[in-house]
């Protein structure tokens, strides 16, 4: 499947159906590609626990997730995510890197499962990622050693409904450009998306009558869009 075509497809699924055909070998392949992505320092903190009989996802469900997450997954296998911590955003000694710390497990992890959950939409399953679970039950049950911090809960499964595409922020939302003149060396100024297209436009041209490039640097950032 295309990529773009495939990120715009999956959905979060919340009904599966009764009859469950993900095998040892595709979770594999899930998990699989779920190590392809990248982590800190490659450290692969990553760690998956997979509930795959009937019973014992009946168990689970009963005793590890509230009854809102239980109906949500009835019918599906179950993967534990969670992450080595104090490993990712840390020096050998045990001292951390910055100030995000054991966020950047975390943050390993969320691209981790992201793959995992690309994957499953390629094989044809649905999944659907729940962080309302009670961690120290599920460490209980899945035998999750003290080094390793419970994140979410992953169900896989055919899916037995089709989500329609949640609305989406524009993206103008969500981005803010800051441009500066490589000549100039002033500190950047802050534009939207807008006003940076005819900014740019306006280089492009005056660029073209000198007969040279226009020299801008563009730093991303993720914030409002209004104009400092």
């Amino acid at each position: 499947m295309e990529f773009q075509n495939l990120i715009e497809k999956r959905r979060s699924v919340r009904k599966y159906v009764e009859r469950n055909t993900v095998t040892k070998d595709e979770i594999l392949s899930m998990i699989k590609a779920a190590q392809e992505a990248p982590s800190w320092k490659n450290s692969q903190t990553g760690r998956y626990y997979c509930i795959m009989d009937e019973k014992s996802v009946e168990q689970f469900r009963r005793e590890c997730l509230p009854e809102m997450n239980a109906g949500k997954c009835e019918n599906a296998v179950l993967l534990v995510s969670t992450f080595v911590h104090n490993r990712a955003g840390f020096q050998k000694d045990g001292t951390a890197d910055n100030e995000i710390g054991n966020g950047w497990g975390c943050y390993d992890l969320g691209l981790q499962n992201e793959n995992l959950i690309l994957k499953a939409e390629e094989l044809g399953y649905g999944t659907l990622i729940m962080g309302i679970r009670d961690a120290d039950k599920i460490r209980e049950f899945c035998s999750v050693p003290e080094t390793e911090t419970v994140v979410g809960v992953i169900a896989v499964g055919v899916p037995g409904e089709e989500p329609g595409r949640p609305k989406r922020k524009d993206t103008e939302e969500i981005v803010k450009f800051f441009v500066r003149s490589v000549k100039g060396g002033r500190s950047p100024k802050q534009f939207s998306s807008a006003r940076f297209r005819v900014l740019r436009k306006a280089k492009v041209g005056k660029s073209a009558k000198r007969g040279t490039q226009p020299q801008t640097i563009l730093f991303g950032s993720v914030s409002g869009l209004k104009k400092n």
